[in-house]
């Protein structure tokens, strides 16, 4: 909420990245948490959630855009 305050009173876009590893902490452990990630990505609190693996293959992407928006 701190983010979209951000935006409103003094116009800065932030990027929010979920970053979720450790399959027995969010698989065994955590499924009550999986309803509350995709709440957060509905209600526009995160841009995006990366799982696992995710992380290594998508974060050079992210970065890429990120210098792209930077220019």
């Amino acid at each position: 909420m701190e983010i979209e305050e951000l935006g409103g009173s003094e116009r800065i876009h932030v990027l929010h990245y979920l970053m979720i590893d450790a399959r027995y902490t969010w698989w065994d452990c955590g499924k009550s948490y999986l309803c509350r990630i995709v709440d957060m990505l509905n209600m526009g609190y995160v841009d995006e959630v990366l799982v696992g693996r995710e992380v290594i293959s998508r974060l050079p992407h992210l970065v890429k855009e990120w210098i792209k928006k930077m220019a």
